[in-house]
C-alpha cells in the first residue's frame, strides 16, 4: 500500500517516516527527504537534493538542486542553499548538526562542517570548518560554538570551553576538535 503524496510533491520524490510537510511547501523530482524532517510552509527543496534525517526546514527556505544536507541541519527562515554552475560540479554539502540562520546565502561549491552556525543574512561561499560561527558578506569566522549550541569562550591554556557543558575543545591551524 502507497502513502498518499501531500499537494507539492512530485511522485519521484521520497519522503521518510513521520515526516512533516506544512502547507505550500514544495519538493521536487527525485529528492530524498529523511525521516522525521519538518518543511514548513512555502519550503523548496530542489531535485536531487538529499535531506538526511532530523532536520528542519524554515519558513520560505529554498535548498536549491543536488545539495547534500545530513541529519539534523536548522536552515532558516528564508535561507537559500544554492549551487554555482560549473564545468566540474562538487555542489553544496550541509555537514550534520549545522545551523543556517533566516536569510542567509550559502552557495556551492562549499561545505559546511559539523555543528557549524551561519549566522542570519551572511553569505557563504567557501567551506565553514566544523564547530565555525561565522557571519558577514562575505562570511567571516567570529567565533566557534560547542555541540551543545553554547558560543565557547577561550581559556588562559589555549582551549576552549563550552559553558553549558564543560566540554573542552582545541585548535590546531583554524581547526577545533573536541578534546579527550
Amino acid at each position: 500500500m502507497s502513502a498518499v503524496l501531500p499537494p507539492g510533491v512530485d511522485p519521484t520524490a521520497s519522503i521518510g517516516d513521520r515526516t512533516t510537510i506544512h502547507r505550500l511547501a514544495q519538493v521536487s523530482e527525485h529528492a530524498r527527504i529523511g525521516s522525521e524532517c519538518v518543511l514548513h510552509a512555502g519550503a523548496f527543496i530542489g531535485r536531487n537534493v538529499l535531506l538526511g534525517p532530523n532536520c528542519v526546514v524554515q519558513d520560505e527556505a529554498v535548498v536549491q538542486e543536488s545539495t547534500l544536507v545530513e541529519e539534523a541541519v536548522r536552515i532558516g527562515r528564508g535561507a537559500v542553499l544554492a549551487n554555482r554552475v560549473s564545468d566540474h560540479f562538487d555542489g553544496l554539502v550541509v555537514r550534520a548538526h549545522a545551523v543556517i540562520g533566516a536569510g542567509a546565502r550559502c552557495v556551492g561549491p562549499a561545505q559546511i562542517g559539523r555543528w557549524a552556525v551561519v549566522a542570519p543574512g551572511a553569505l557563504v561561499m567557501d567551506d565553514v570548518p566544523d564547530f565555525a560561527v561565522v557571519e558577514g558578506s562575505p562570511a567571516h569566522r567570529s567565533g566557534w560554538v560547542g555541540r551543545a549550541g553554547y558560543r565557547l569562550t577561550r581559556q588562559r591554556d589555549g582551549t576552549w570551553l563550552c559553558p553549558k557543558t564543560g566540554e573542552r575543545y582545541t585548535e590546531v591551524d583554524g581547526v577545533l576538535v573536541l578534546a579527550v
